[in-house]
């Protein structure tokens, strides 16, 4: 999990270094995994 941040933070550089030095033209890939938790539904009484 580390790794992949450290990998997404520097992609993150590339690209904001990259505009400001005035490049627009630098894209930024990254996968997202995420958890998703169903909550419960409140019910009125």
């Amino acid at each position: 999990m580390a790794s992949n941040l450290t990998e997404q933070v520097r992609g993150i550089v590339k690209v904001v270094t990259a505009v400001a030095n005035g490049n627009l033209t630098q894209r930024l890939t990254v996968q997202a995994k995420a958890r998703s938790r169903r909550w419960p539904t409140p019910s009125t009484a």
